[in-house]
């Protein structure tokens, strides 16, 4: 049986809504254990899952024959270790300014990962993935501006065609 064509927009949708609330409900953690006690939180609650998944993904798909190298493991770590440090960050922009300019600034993370794969791995990007990525930016930065700059933008728009 296959799945209905729109069921990723669904699960897309449901997956930015309880991101957003657990970095709501993240923030107000930090006020009470401060921002390396909140990271901490959210990395060592979200561990057990993490575990329980991976190894349902074993049990089911033949992951036992796995023999990750040193290398792998290395990058692995790596990663954890800049998450774990990005979600500080976050935590602390969130405690120092808006929730909503520190949920633009981490959301300007396809930008960052499209420079990263371009000077780390060699990834070019194709036109249609730099066109998402610029609509999807732009489209985070609009929904951040405060209230006054967007009914400001369009009326500066306007002066500036009339020239």
């Amino acid at each position: 049986m296959e799945a209905p064509g729109w069921l990723w927009a669904a699960f897309t949708v449901a997956g930015a809504a309880t991101q957003t609330l657990r970095n709501a409900m993240q923030r107000s953690l930090t006020a009470r254990l401060g921002t390396i006690g909140a990271t901490h939180v959210r990395f060592l609650f979200g561990l057990p899952f993490g575990l329980l998944f991976l190894a349902g993904v074993a049990a089911t798909s033949g992951l036992h024959g796995l023999r990750p190298s040193w290398t792998y493991l290395g990058w692995t770590a790596t990663g954890a270790l800049f998450q774990i440090a990005g979600t500080a960050l976050m935590l602390a922009a969130m405690r120092e300014r808006s929730f909503v300019v520190a949920i633009a600034y981490v959301k300007a993370e396809p930008v960052l990962i499209a420079l990263f794969g371009l000077l780390f791995l060699g990834e070019r990007l194709g036109p249609a993935s730099v066109l998402a990525i610029v609509v999807a930016t732009a489209g985070v930065m609009l929904m951040s501006m405060p209230a006054r700059a967007a009914q400001d933008a369009p009326a500066a728009a306007n002066r500036w065609g009339s020239r």
